[in-house]
C-alpha cells in the first residue's frame, strides 16, 4: 500500500496538467486537513485491500486508495462544484473539473501506453484498475475554522498478481 500510495503522489505531482494544485499529500483523516495548507490541493487516503482470488502459487488483490480533490468554498452558488471562471491559474477550478483531471492522470490499463507512472505499478505487480467510484461532493469546514471546502472523494481500486 505504501508503494501505491506514493506512486499516485508522485504522480499526480509530476503531472503538469496538474501544475495548479497547491498540495498532493498522504493524509491521516480526509475530514482533517493539515493546518497551513493552500487550496485547491488532493488529499490521498488507503481505503482498504481485499483478497479475491487464489491461484496456488498466486493470489488476486485489490487495493483501494481514496483521492480526494479539496477547494476552497468559491463565492456563488454552486462555483466550488462547477467553477469560476473568472478566477485564474486553477483557483476557480470546481470539484468536477478537478476530478476528472486527476481520474485521466491516473488511469492504468493493461494496454494504456508507456510512462514512469505505468512503469512503477507494473513493476510492483499491478496489472489494471477498475474504473474510479466517485462519491458526491461535500462541503467541511476547514482546519482553521475560517473557510468551508468542498471535496469530492473518488476510490480508486488497483489489481495486482502477489506471491502467495
Amino acid at each position: 500500500m505504501k508503494t501505491l500510495l506514493n506512486t499516485i503522489r508522485d504522480r499526480l505531482k509530476a503531472d503538469t496538467s496538474l501544475s495548479y494544485l497547491r498540495w498532493v499529500e498522504v493524509v491521516d483523516d480526509e475530514s482533517i486537513l493539515p493546518e497551513g495548507y493552500d487550496f485547491p490541493g488532493a488529499a490521498l487516503k488507503d481505503d482498504g485491500q481485499k483478497v479475491f482470488q487464489f491461484m496456488f502459487p498466486k493470489k488476486d488483490e485489490q487495493l483501494r486508495v481514496r483521492v480526494v480533490p479539496v477547494v476552497v468554498l468559491l463565492r456563488g452558488v454552486g462555483s466550488s462544484v462547477m467553477g469560476d471562471t473568472s478566477l485564474t491559474g486553477g483557483a476557480g477550478k470546481g470539484v468536477l473539473d478537478i476530478s476528472d483531471e486527476i481520474a485521466t492522470s491516473l488511469k492504468f490499463t493493461a494496454d494504456s501506453g508507456a510512462s514512469a507512472y505505468k512503469t512503477a505499478l507494473t513493476d510492483a505487480g499491478y496489472m489494471d484498475m477498475l474504473p474510479p467510484d466517485i462519491e458526491p461532493s461535500q462541503t467541511l469546514v476547514s482546519p482553521d475554522g475560517d473557510r468551508l471546502i468542498q471535496k469530492r472523494p473518488m476510490i480508486f481500486s488497483y489489481l495486482r498478481r502477489v506471491d502467495i
